[in-house]
């Protein structure tokens, strides 16, 4: 019975997920295919459709700490444990940000369009590609735009433990001397279990730790491993939380 229950609400949320962003869609063309884009507005509309996802599928959230004020833009490092973490990090950032997510991310229908114009795509499987996104961010960054990047590089099949944490994330913080802002994401493996459509996923209360960010300025840049290991404790550190 518990099973079925799982199921049935996989298959609502996935079919609340495609009806809405169907009719979301027109708007993000609007404001993201022309050539006057208006990315602010974007992230509203993005930040809108995550919030009726959200509480649409019948969670609540409960947040612990807040961004610094006035030291950004900032290199924000959550853990990566569902498909459910990217609606999260809309309902509870508020200030404008831009995705680096896997480019395989292209090729779903009506949503590609914000790795398109939008979010930054990663090509990990081609080398030449990968350092042009590289290079992306880090003048996206410059020019005083927030990243949000999975450290993890994908989806941990392990979750709620973290899988190894790859460079990137902070090769562009020391880059750009950015602050780093690690975030602990609580529960969100539950609501959304992508291991299986039979894994069990039940709506219910999730918890978000946003840390006090780290000046990658304390590092040299070839400290990038203690760096990365700093992060990945203060997320360990609230993730098996309540």
């Amino acid at each position: 019975m518990v099973g079925i229950l799982s199921l049935l609400y996989k298959a609502y949320f996935f079919l609340l997920f495609t009806v809405t962003l169907v009719l979301f869609y027109p708007f993000f063309w609007v404001t993201l295919v022309p050539e006057n884009k208006n990315f602010r507005l974007a992230f509203q509309l993005k930040r809108i459709w995550a919030r009726v996802l959200f509480y649409g599928s019948f969670n609540r959230v409960r947040v612990e700490g807040a961004f610094p004020q006035g030291q950004g833009p900032f290199i924000i490092t959550p853990n990566h444990s569902s498909y459910f973490d990217i609606i999260v990090s809309y309902v509870v950032f508020t200030e404008p940000f831009l995705f680096m997510g896997k480019a395989e991310l292209l090729k779903w229908p009506l949503f590609n369009i914000f790795f398109k114009y939008m979010d930054i795509a990663v090509f990990r499987q081609d080398p030449v590609k990968a350092a042009r996104s590289m290079v992306k961010a880090r003048v996206s960054v410059r020019e005083g735009n927030s990243l949000v990047i999975f450290p993890e590089g994908t989806i941990s099949k392990i979750a709620p433990r973290l899988r190894g944490f790859k460079p990137g994330a902070f090769k562009i913080a020391a880059d750009t001397n950015s602050p780093i802002v690690p975030v602990t994401f609580v529960g969100n493996h539950k609501v959304i279990n992508v291991n299986s459509w039979t894994a069990l996923s039940r709506p219910g209360k999730v918890k978000v730790c946003i840390h006090d960010s780290i000046s990658p300025k304390s590092f040299e840049k070839e400290e990038l491993r203690e760096l990365s290991e700093a992060i990945k404790h203060k997320i360990e550190s609230k993730l098996y939380g309540s």
